[in-house]
């Protein structure tokens, strides 16, 4: 019973990540309503297992619990303020929550998830994704610091030869905002293949705790910036903010 709700219900999970951030890329109904519905098959076949279980387990299991009430409280959101974008936010979480809710000893889906987490090529795709979005990231950083130079430029109106080296303002705007949106999406695949890694060896130091609690932070704040419709973080405040980011996750990557 466990194996044939949650190995699907973790796939329609994954499809609903996948759907969220193809319609950031480009926006169309059915993306979205494809989301939609992986997201709700998901969270019934999750109900079906939290159901299955038995009660004591079922409040043992704290992450499942909690990966759960995630994804009812987006379903709320998206049925009261049709905030389709926060599927960005939200369905990683519950998805990294569910995977790390998982025990071999206990279901066949906790050893499947850990078997998959072991393969050498599952490395590979994690250390090239984190590699990747460090790239778009530390381009995504140049281009709002070449922005709000530009911007001042012209607050200020002092012009110099260096300011038409610059591409204008607003191709500079969507061009960081693009890279960001790369550099996210590849950030996220880090966290998936970090959690599945994880479950399988689990967390043996404080040092690895506060490298996982940093990734997340730094994926909030990017994930915050990006919903900044929803969130209020626009204009200056979410340069500040991807500047943030950009700060915890280089930390990453110079941490011994």
């Amino acid at each position: 019973m466990t194996s044939w709700c949650l190995l699907p219900g973790l796939f329609l999970y994954f499809l609903a990540c996948i759907f969220y951030f193809a319609n950031t890329f480009r926006r169309t109904p059915k993306l979205e309503e494809a989301a939609h519905v992986m997201t709700v098959m998901g969270s019934v076949l999750q109900l079906a297992w939290l159901i299955y279980i038995p009660f004591v387990a079922r409040f043992e299991n704290v992450l499942g619990l909690a990966s759960f009430g995630v994804v009812l409280l987006f379903l709320w959101l998206l049925w009261r303020y049709r905030w389709e974008s926060l599927g960005l936010l939200f369905m990683p979480i519950a998805f990294i929550l569910l995977l790390l809710s998982l025990h071999p000893s206990q279901n066949l889906s906790g050893t499947f998830v850990v078997r998959l987490g072991s393969h050498p090529s599952l490395l590979m795709l994690h250390i090239a994704a984190a590699g990747l979005s460090f790239l778009f990231m530390l381009g995504n950083f140049v281009l709002g610091l070449a922005f709000v130079l530009q911007e001042r430029k012209f607050r200020l109106k002092t012009w110099n030869p260096s300011s038409f080296n610059f591409p204008p303002l607003v191709s500079n705007e969507k061009r960081a905002f693009l890279w960001m949106k790369i550099g996210f999406t590849l950030l996220t695949i880090v966290l998936i293949t970090g959690s599945m890694w994880v479950s399988q060896r689990g967390i043996t130091s404080l040092g690895e705790a506060l490298h996982v609690f940093v990734a997340l932070i730094a994926w909030a704040i990017y994930a915050i910036v990006l919903n900044g419709r929803w969130t209020g973080f626009e204009g200056r405040r979410m340069l500040l903010l991807s500047f943030l980011g950009f700060v915890s996750l280089t930390s990453l990557f110079l941490w011994k």
